[in-house]
């Protein structure tokens, strides 16, 4: 979870030779909220070590602002005898005076718009950790997202500096805070049950596959099993119900995804920290997911998922009605059945009398050992057919 000077560029090794009014060096400042911010980040629910971080980000601003490399749109308050000018959004208005900044942070000059993020975001954990979830916490949290992930097309064009991995990875790290707070899998109310949980409607609030493992190094230790759960269970559905889940690239990352989550499922479902209904809504929302996924696995890992979701880990197994029902479409729901059928064989009449209520008004009909089963759908009548069926 530790910060390198790295994730705050500015301007580099030219810093070095940029002083303060008081002749600190840059770069010496730019150590200190870096290293302000590593603790911070690390104890969120202390308020003297978040207090530090705001204190040596302030300082910095104070340096840049007397180096004239702080444009009149990043100053909040002019300053006035005594008072220096106000870089910082106040808390009790975040929203409406991040707003003001956005396109700043997004214009990213110098990496100054990285500096004001960090602080946006650290303020995000600090303030969720003791007092939950509010709705302007999300809409905050997207609006955020919307600037460091440079959704908004005028913004990428207007962005001169890439941000910082580093950035936006705390910035996934405090999202999936926020998401999974939002939905009870987190947070200090054990009274409150979790709500349900769709991971479709989920996938663009929490990282990519290829993030999550990066950004478990920035949740809090204790919130690193849900997440990793969480987020996999997610990313998978999103992949394995992608137009190219076929292609040889995604069924490796689907098997690779998928066996990973049957070790994190094991994990929530023998973590007894954990309060049951918030197991509960984990290993239902990682099952649902491997059950959308199993057949599109290698075989190895398919048979080791398929034997995770049948066995009797934790109080009840995963039956296949429900592997059927997480399904939404019957062309999936066939690709289910056969590999079922492949992997299992006996009657196959068995397994059409078993199975065909799953299909609504399909069909089903055995084709051959090799090829398991087919659909076969009801034939509409023609217009004519139609017209001739409802006059008699």
């Amino acid at each position: 979870m530790g910060v390198s000077a790295g994730e705050l560029r500015l301007l580099g090794d030219s810093i070095d030779w940029l002083r303060n009014e008081k002749g600190e060096s840059l770069r010496k400042l730019r150590t200190a909220v870096t290293e302000a911010l590593d603790l911070t980040w690390q104890n969120p629910a202390i308020s003297s070590y978040f207090d530090r971080f705001v204190g040596a980000v302030h300082k910095l601003f104070e340096a840049l602002h007397w180096n004239k490399m702080i444009p009149d749109e990043a100053i909040l308050e002019a300053g006035s005898e005594g008072k220096p000018p106000r870089f910082l959004p106040d808390p009790a208005h975040l929203l409406e005076e991040f707003q003001k900044l956005q396109w700043f942070c997004a214009t990213n000059r110098f990496s100054i718009g990285e500096l004001e993020l960090f602080y946006i975001i650290a303020l995000l954990q600090h303030r969720m950790v003791p007092e939950g979830v509010m709705s302007e916490t999300l809409r905050l949290v997207d609006e955020v997202g919307n600037v460091v992930l440079l959704h908004d097309p005028e913004m990428r064009g207007r962005n001169l500096a890439l941000f910082s991995d580093g950035l936006r990875y705390r910035f996934r790290a405090v999202q999936a805070l926020a998401v999974m707070s939002a939905f009870g899998v987190i947070g200090e109310d054990l009274e409150r049950p979790p709500k349900k949980l769709e991971a479709r409607k989920l996938a663009d609030l929490l990282p990519p596959a290829e993030d999550i493992q990066a950004v478990t190094g920035y949740v809090l230790p204790k919130h690193q099993l849900p997440f990793q759960a969480f987020s996999m269970a997610v990313a998978l559905t999103k992949i394995a119900e992608d137009p190219s889940r076929d292609s040889p690239q995604s069924r490796q990352e689907i098997s690779e995804l998928g066996s990973a989550l049957v070790e994190a499922d094991r994990e929530v479902l023998a973590r007894e920290t954990i309060p049951e209904a918030r197991r509960k809504a984990l290993t239902n929302l990682a099952q649902a997911a491997l059950a959308r996924s199993v057949f599109l696995m290698d075989q190895e890992t398919s048979i080791m998922t398929y034997s995770h979701l049948r066995s009797r880990v934790g109080k009840r197994k995963f039956s296949h009605r429900r592997m059927f029902g997480a399904l939404t479409d019957n062309e999936s729901k066939l690709r289910l059945l056969n590999f079922l059928y492949a992997n299992g064989r006996g009657n196959p009449y068995r397994y059409k009398e078993r199975f065909e209520l799953h299909f609504g008004k399909d069909k089903l009909e055995f084709v051959s050992k090799e090829q398991g089963f087919a659909l076969v759908r009801p034939i509409k009548p023609s217009e004519e057919e139609t017209e001739e069926i409802s006059s008699k």
